[in-house]
């Protein structure tokens, strides 16, 4: 370090020169490179080897999609009063339901090329899938033709709720009405149907989101149709809203395009704290070493977004909070290396000189915060999340360019200014009492006496205390409205999705190994799987499973009668039915199944041999993400012990519902190998048991109070407070690793001049004489950098920006309290390490540096 602090005073304008000529190649590839931004929603936040992956897998074989080709898009109507009044189930209703429905299809946008594409185009091969409301909608038809014509009700269309027959044919119509009211059994004798109204319809539609058609213009298309919905123009009778994957994108890269626009409020903030901390400098000085401080931040966060497009890494909207972050960790190293060149200003020193001892110093403290810093986001890059993961990498890389460039680019200025301002002025040395009554020697003192260490247990267990019970409070979840401002139009969607789940929450089983039809006991095992599926408290039970081997079975034995009666008459009871799978093709027709993908088989040796085969289980009640996520695990652990069904579970939201499921446990053990890593490259430059555990039971105490702050701010255990919590551990190390490794270099330094009793306060006051002010500044200037995420109203901003606010409060709490508390407690001769000749030792004078720190304003350098 010292022979980089002497290159650096020997040639400062090579050294930056240098640095920008490398710098200008490197991002000169955003001149024929686009930025691309990848945002999505719900894939970019998934386990990228969840459990839903191949649950995803095998519906999309099952369907003949790609896993990367679903997307829904769900149309929500409600009545015009925010579906606060019913909307009686009327002809006209059921008219402008249908004109919406016609009105999503034939949606359409321009491509570049002049090409005309409408939301039809982009459908899926399972497309709509509204059958079940055009099923409802004909037998509605159907039995008004015959009341309107003066005839009674048909007996054989039964239109009522939740489950609809028309001529034998029975569907469930759950996932189109919600809110249901129903006529009482005398009135609906006389209606086309048993249904009064309904406070809710929705609509479905599958997307193949992969297809031919680009994905912009596939957002395009999902875009007019959020406009359209936000003008609440379309019907007399009703709004509706709309909700696909594509809209939450857009959504959320508007709150990212919020956040980079508040970068420069962020930065204008800083520099106005920077200018009031550095109020004793003279302007001419200032005017060069703020832009510095903030320029080698800013440089590492361009060069990075450069690396990221060389290597074809595509940009997310969660990047944007990295130039927030490695400001705030930048700035900090700036005011070390500053604030320690100017307290050696010895006559004896040469500018050269005099850069090496200030490198040599402040060297390794910042080796630490940037090594752990990388370190802590290192680790956060095997985040199951594949966003997070690239925004550790992005971040990563950020923290490692900037520890470079405050060497190559704020260090070389402040030479260029020693070059250039040969103002030196010898201190004058305070006397002896005026040492003593200083404002670190009088809060030494109160550090080092029992009440101040009474002080500090009290305070201790209060925060632990606090901490435990707001950590407890946090629940496993997420929710993908965490992505985007919380004053979207979109969150109206999430709204009546939320009520349709409340009512209408289906879950997809793809059985691949179909049951023996003909196996009494394999066939009565497969009844029992689905029974202890309904058997759950969140299952509906009985007509609402949409399982077509029930009706098959009871279809195929009537139809073995009928054939029994006109071959040998009505006497059938001597030939016993036997199930077989050998009528299902005319079952899937007479049922007008067979084109829905929900049997799959083949013929073999003129037998029919079922491959495959769907069915659904319908779900109800009040439950949060965290609920359903782990409702999900319950039913995969059902399908766990009848595993000779080869059966899987689809639900959409799964891939979240695996990172809810999985935090937990990856935040556990990403933190435990974030803090080994810590301790471990504490130890290489504080070599010392003692010295590296406090600093690193520091790091864990800031941590656990961390956890605890967050979960009484609001904040859930998710994904983003994982990495949250590696970026504190990274972050607190800036303030315990600047007072240990201090506190190592003057463990043994003696104060002659004074009684022994003494030394412990006069060591102390060393310490925070060197590293204080310039923590407390640094720590100050974060705070104003981050208060600009306050106002974006994203869960995911705000979150970091929570972060770095309770970091930098608990991170001044032990750095400037309870470390030097700790370190100052007398150890046992045994394990306190011994002084090395190497090691640097604080001038007798350095006490009083604090203390002149003004007087040589006026002769900086």
């Amino acid at each position: 370090m010292h022979r980089l602090g002497r290159a650096i005073g020997q040639y400062p304008w090579f050294i930056l020169v240098g640095t920008f000529l490398i710098l200008g190649p490197l991002c000169s590839v955003f001149l024929f490179k686009p930025i691309v931004v990848d945002t999505d929603v719900r894939r970019g936040f998934a386990p990228t080897n969840g459990r839903s992956a191949r649950e995803f897998q095998r519906f999309g074989a099952h369907y003949n999609v790609s896993i990367d080709d679903i997307e829904l898009l769900v149309v929500f109507l409600e009545s015009k009063d925010d579906g606060k009044s019913p909307m009686p189930l009327t002809d006209n209703l059921i008219s402008e339901i249908e004109r919406l429905d016609e009105f999503v299809y034939n949606t359409s946008v321009y491509q570049p090329d002049g090409t005309l594409v409408s939301v039809s185009d982009t459908l899926s091969s399972r497309g709509a899938i509204n059958f079940l409301f055009e099923a409802f909608k004909t037998g509605y038809l159907l039995q008004g033709f015959n009341i309107d014509s003066g005839s009674t009700a048909s007996p054989d269309i039964n239109m009522a709720y939740p489950v609809s027959t028309v001529y034998g044919h029975s569907f469930n119509i759950g996932p189109h009405f919600f809110g249901v009211e129903s006529y009482s059994p005398e009135e609906a004798k006389h209606q086309k149907t048993s249904i009064k109204s309904v406070t809710a319809v929705a609509l479905w539609y599958m997307i193949n989101s992969r297809s031919n058609i680009p994905e912009s213009t596939l957002a395009e298309l999902e875009l007019v149709l959020f406009e359209h919905s936000k003008a609440n123009n379309f019907s007399k009778l009703f709004n509706f809203h709309m909700y696909g994957d594509q809209v939450a994108n857009s959504e959320m890269t508007r709150g990212s395009r919020n956040t980079v626009k508040l970068l420069i409020v962020g930065m204008t903030l800083m520099v106005g704290f920077m200018v009031f901390a550095m109020w004793d400098l003279p302007w001419d000085i200032k005017i060069i070493l703020i832009p510095a401080a903030i320029l080698s931040p800013m440089l590492s966060a361009l060069s990075t977004f450069a690396i990221l497009t060389w290597l074809g890494i595509a940009y997310n909207s969660i990047m944007s909070i990295c130039p927030f972050l490695v400001l705030g960790i930048g700035v900090d190293d700036a005011f070390l290396i500053l604030h320690c060149y100017r307290r050696h200003k010895s006559l004896s020193l040469k500018p050269v000189e005099r850069m090496a001892t200030v490198i040599g110093e402040v060297g390794p403290s910042v080796v630490i915060t940037s090594v752990t810093n990388c370190l802590a986001f290192g680790v956060g890059i095997l985040a199951p999340s594949p966003q997070l993961s690239a925004f550790c990498i992005c971040t990563t890389i950020a923290v490692f360019t900037d520890f470079i460039l405050e060497f190559t680019v704020f260090a070389t200025s402040l030479a260029l200014i020693a070059r250039t301002k040969e103002r030196e002025i010898p201190p004058e040395q305070p006397p002896v009492d005026k040492k003593l009554s200083s404002g670190w020697v009088r809060y030494s003192r109160f550090l080092v006496s029992p009440l101040g260490r009474v002080v500090t247990v009290i305070l201790l267990v209060l925060l632990y205390v606090l901490s435990y019970f707001g950590a407890r409070q946090m629940d496993a979840t997420f929710e993908p409205q965490k992505t985007f401002p919380s004053d979207s139009y979109l969150q109206y969607s999430i709204r009546g999705v939320n009520k349709v789940y409340v009512q209408y929450a289906p879950l997809t089983f793809i059985v691949n190994k179909p049951p023996k039809i003909d196996d009494p006991v394999e066939l009565a095992e497969f009844f029992q799987f689905v029974d202890e599926l309904e058997a759950q408290p969140e299952s509906y039970s009985g007509n609402w499973t949409q399982l077509w081997l029930n009706q098959y079975l009871d279809w195929d034995e009537q139809r073995h009668n009928r054939e029994l009666e006109h071959v040998i008459g009505s006497n059938t009871t001597d030939i016993e039915y036997v199930p077989s799978y050998q009528h299902v093709p005319e079952f899937l027709t007479d049922r007008m199944m067979a084109n829905k993908g929900v049997v799959h088989f083949h013929h073999e040796n003129g037998q029919v041999v079922i491959d495959n085969f769907v069915f659904i289980l319908v779900c109800h009640g009040e439950r949060n993400w965290h609920d359903r996520a782990f409702f999900i695990d319950k039913i995969r652990a059902i399908i766990d012990r009848y595993q000779q069904f080869e059966a899987s579970v689809f639900d959409y939201d799964a891939t979240i519902f695996d990172l809810i499921i999985t935090v937990k446990s990856e935040m556990l053990k990403a933190v435990v190998i974030t803090l080994a890593c810590m301790a471990v490259v504490c130890f290489v430059i504080i070599p010392s048991l003692l010295h590296t555990g406090v600093a690193t039971l520091s790091i864990v105490s800031i941590s656990f109070c961390l956890l605890g702050g967050l979960g009484w701010w609001g904040q859930e255990m998710d994904p983003v407070t994982m990495i949250n919590v590696l970026m504190a551990i990274g972050y607190s190390v800036d303030f315990c690793a600047h007072v240990v490794y201090h506190y190592y270099k003057y463990r043994d330094h003696a104060f002659e001049d004074y009684p022994a009793s003494e030394w412990p306060a006069l060591r102390l006051a060393t310490i925070l004489s060197a590293v204080g002010r310039p923590t407390m500044e640094a720590a100050g200037s974060t705070l104003f950098c981050m208060l600009p995420l306050f106002f974006i109203n994203v869960y995911v901003v705000m979150s970091f920006a929570k972060t770095v606010v309770c970091v930098s409060l608990l991170g001044i709490l032990h750095g400037m309290f309870v470390i030097p508390v700790f370190l100052s407690v007398p150890v046992p001769e045994c394990i306190r390490p011994k002084a090395k000749s190497t090691d640097v030792c604080a001038p007798k004078h350095s006490l009083a540096t604090s203390a002149i720190e003004p007087d040589e304003t006026a002769a900086m350098l």
